[in-house]
């Protein structure tokens, strides 16, 4: 075989084929191996696979046709190389076979486009914006949601720079600028200018030096997520306040003493009642008798965040002297003959982490007020009989119907006290200067009575406006008393104006009228005496408890007591 004449020297083919990435074996005319130029991975699959290239071979000098195809490695099924064998003839003379190896550079290829056309329908079809750039801030590819987040379609982007586009307001802050500045990941906001918030997650792309050849930014769009949650925070908002509001409703409506009212002037005493009862400063209540102090003491410790902790009532002035002390601070075991062994913690320590209210505060003895003072400046007591002090935390409310002031005059009341309790004063008026709130006492007393005696009778009109026109010098508490009288002594279903004048009328009749006689010679003493008690008689009439003739003759309950055990008076107990 003259390959001479084919010019194709040894040096010619290796260059020629080496160029390409070419393996290649050339054979004679009786398939003996002459010449060959191949890689490793060939000449392994070529060992490895021999008897089907042979077959191949033998089949090539059988037909002397050209044959081509592929052979796939045993070992590595991603190994594959297409031969290609092709008969030399010289004139018309047979003279061997030149075999090509080359790796499926054109299979690899349409993989290859396969896999890009897969990737850019992913980078469009993404809910999320892909926004890639090079190192200088130049935009390469921009995903089609770019549109609907920046308005702009993804060809006005790939003229320009994130430097550019962030001058112009298109979005900002910049995630591409910051990634090349700070050299590493970014997750923060941006704002667009069509009025979008975005999530942005700036990846640089960095060669094998460390340099950044890539800036990669995944856009998603919270707007609505942002928004769902100020509408959320502004709807928790609502919650909180109508979960107040009902919490106060639920207050007022299982709280066993109720504030009813229709007046102004009792509207902006529920509310400062209700406003002062979240603070711990101590608060001093004054009114008449029966304006509704108590209730008034109840819905501040109700109201408070010391709801849950003990509210304890002390009336001053129906605990003697001798024992007021040993009742409000306690003793310790042993100290009195006959008492507890184990000693009393007094009525501050049961009312620790809660209220206590000083009803008639005004009839605490001044060596009591004195201890008061302290108790409410280092928040601290001592019982009877012990050396030391016990810290506490009480909210003191103090009320009284009388005139401290005058008392303060007179001595009867220490003027430091007063001011300690009179942090924040409430007022509370009389009824006889609320008349509106009359109709509505009224029908919660009927409902009231209806639950206990199971009778309802309405009131007319008329009988409304008489009780209105009465002046009520018992306030609140004589008008609950009278609409009791009311309904027990009327016969009719519906209780007219008669009824009411009727018993109005008997009321003013009871009274009887205090006479004092006057002899050439008058002991004063015992003129005193009678006076003293045809004035208790006449209380006696109107009032069913001592606590009640106390409060409307402004002395001591324990005096009420004694001076009827006295003159053997007895008073209309309440049913």
């Amino acid at each position: 075989m003259a390959f001479s004449k084919f010019e194709l020297t040894d040096t010619i083919l290796k260059e020629a084929f080496n160029s390409f990435g070419i393996s290649y074996q050339l054979y004679s005319n009786n398939q003996k191996l002459i010449y060959e130029t191949v890689n490793a991975e060939v000449h392994d699959l070529f060992e490895n696979q021999k008897e089907e290239f042979l077959r191949y071979l033998s089949y090539i000098y059988e037909k002397k046709d050209l044959w081509q195809g592929t052979i796939v490695s045993k070992k590595n099924i991603d190994m594959q190389v297409t031969i290609r064998m092709i008969p030399i003839f010289e004139v018309q003379n047979f003279e061997g076979v030149l075999v090509i190896y080359s790796k499926p550079v054109l299979k690899r290829l349409e993989e290859y486009q396969d896999m890009a056309t897969d990737l850019q329908v992913l980078f469009d079809s993404s809910y999320d914006v892909i926004f890639v750039s090079d190192a200088n801030g130049k935009a390469l590819r921009v995903s089609s949601a770019c549109e609907r987040l920046w308005g702009k379609k993804k060809e006005e982007f790939l003229e320009q720079t994130v430097y550019e586009l962030e001058k112009q307001n298109v979005f900002s802050p910049s995630i591409t600028r910051m990634v090349l500045q700070e050299k590493r990941k970014i997750s923060t906001i941006q704002k667009t200018s069509t009025g979008k918030t975005l999530l942005v997650v700036g990846t640089p792309v960095k060669d094998k030096d460390g340099n950044i050849i890539r800036v990669v930014n995944a856009s998603r769009d919270i707007t609505e997520i942002n928004k769902l949650q100020s509408e959320l925070k502004e709807m928790r908002g609502i919650a909180e306040h109508y979960q107040r509001e009902l919490e106060e409703v639920r207050r007022d409506y299982t709280s066993p003493k109720k504030l009813i009212y229709s007046s102004k002037v009792m509207e902006k005493i529920a509310e400062q009642t209700k406003r002062i009862a979240i603070f711990n400063s101590t608060v001093l209540i004054t009114g008449e008798s029966g304006v509704g102090k108590e209730i008034i003491a109840s819905m501040i410790h109700e109201f408070s965040n010391r709801s849950d902790q003990p509210f304890i009532k002390v009336n001053c002035g129906a605990i003697p002297e001798s024992l007021l002390e040993s009742e409000l601070f306690g003793y310790e075991k042993g100290t009195f003959t006959g008492a507890d062994k184990e000693g009393k913690k007094g009525l501050f320590l049961a009312a620790n982490n809660g209220t206590i209210l000083l009803d008639e505060i005004t009839e605490m003895p001044l060596s009591l007020q004195v201890k008061l003072l302290r108790v409410i400046q280092e928040s601290e007591i001592r019982q009877i009989g012990s050396v030391k002090t016990k810290k506490i935390n009480v909210r003191i409310i103090a009320s009284t119907n009388r005139k401290i002031q005058t008392l303060i005059n007179k001595g009867h009341f220490r003027e430091d006290l007063y001011y300690r309790l009179n942090v924040i004063p409430l007022e509370i008026p009389p009824l006889r200067e609320r008349k509106e709130d009359i109709p509505l006492l009224v029908d919660y007393f009927i409902q009231e009575f209806y639950k206990e005696y199971k009778i309802k009778k309405p009131l007319s009109n008329d009988a409304i406006y008489e009780l209105i026109k009465h002046s009520w010098k018992g306030n609140i508490r004589e008008l609950r008393n009278f609409v009791e009288r009311l309904l027990i002594f009327s016969k009719k279903d519906k209780i007219d104006k008669k009824d009411v004048l009727d018993i109005l009328t008997d009321d003013s009749q009871e009274k009887p009228s205090i006479n004092v006689y006057f002899e050439d010679k008058l002991d004063l003493f015992k003129t005193l005496e009678s006076v003293e008690s045809q004035i208790l008689k006449r209380a006696s009439m109107k009032f069913h408890t001592t606590i009640e003739i106390a409060e409307a003759l402004n002395v001591n309950q324990s005096t009420i007591s004694k001076k009827l055990r006295k003159y053997n008076i007895k008073y209309k107990k309440e049913k």
